[in-house]
């Protein structure tokens, strides 16, 4: 329903209550205004929750985990859980200025990774399967103790873009291809004979080309699972926000399910927009 379909909506209203008012006096007239006065206070109620709601989960999004999970009915095809933005201390600065020194003294030999610059940290395979377990029983509470929200994506939500292509190092895939590997029982296997047949290598090539771009061949079903929120999303996957459309269109499960969301579910069009700018504001404000 557009701005201008509401418009009309109201104005209609309005014109057939000035209407009633004339015609049945005064004893309707502070019926109505009564009735509209409470209605407007229990609106304006609802928007500062809605507002405070937004204002907090995207606070907390930033500052504490969530996990996010991939299923396929109920089964958890893959899951990772999101970092919270690193803010540098002064510890940080000191510790950058040594790091660059000794970057400096050894050259290109040294390197160090810092593992705030990732965006997710890696579910092991046992923690994946115990997901499932929580998912096919309906426990999806007992999911969230670690993390501030848990997002699970349906996996249907892929199907207009199985042939949409993602990179991963020098191998190109497709969404399809992805889902093929996911569903396998031995995702690096999986991994390694597609590399192998795309690349024209021996197995044990294809297997050190893997090692090589994901670091270590267990962690292929976070990567991949990354890959296909950064399709979804774009390459800001800290950002949510564009997630808000799959949870309207039922493709999301949010947990736990705050005030926000439950009022997303049967909220018109314009409102969405203002609860999405609202939120992509405040992202914006706590990247600077």
């Amino acid at each position: 329903m557009n701005s201008i379909l509401i418009a009309i909506i109201a104005i209609v209203l309005a014109l057939a209550c000035i209407f009633l008012a004339f015609r049945f006096g005064k004893y309707f007239f502070r019926f109505f205004l009564g009735f509209f006065f409470l209605g407007l206070i229990g609106i304006i109620v609802l928007a500062a929750f809605v507002a405070n709601d937004v204002s907090n989960f995207k606070e907390g999004i930033t500052r504490e985990p969530s996990l996010f999970i991939l299923a396929e009915e109920d089964n958890v095809l893959a899951s990772m859980a999101l970092n919270p933005i690193h803010k540098q201390t002064g510890g940080d600065v000191l510790e950058e200025t040594l790091s660059n020194a000794t970057r400096d003294l050894y050259g290109e030999d040294y390197s160090e990774s810092n593992d705030f610059d990732l965006p997710f940290t890696f579910i092991s395979r046992e923690k994946r399967l115990f997901y499932s377990d929580l998912l096919a029983n309906d426990q999806i509470e007992n999911m969230s103790e670690e993390y501030f929200s848990v997002f699970i994506i349906n996996a249907d939500v892929y199907d207009e873009h199985m042939g949409d292509i993602v990179s991963l190092g020098d191998v190109s895939l497709s969404v399809e291809e992805i889902f093929q590997v996911l569903e396998s029982d031995n995702a690096s296997s999986k991994m390694v004979s597609f590399i192998s047949i795309k690349e024209s290598m021996p197995a044990d090539l294809a297997y050190e080309q893997l090692r090589s771009s994901i670091g270590d061949s267990s962690q292929v079903r976070g990567v991949l699972f990354m890959l296909l929120i950064q399709n979804l999303v774009g390459e800001e996957v800290r950002d949510v926000t564009p997630m808000l459309k799959l949870f309207q269109k039922e493709n999301l499960i949010v947990y736990p399910e705050t005030i926000m969301f439950k009022v997303l579910k049967g909220i018109p069009e314009p409102v969405f927009k203002s609860i999405e700018d609202k939120l992509a504001g405040t992202q914006d404000g706590n990247n600077e």
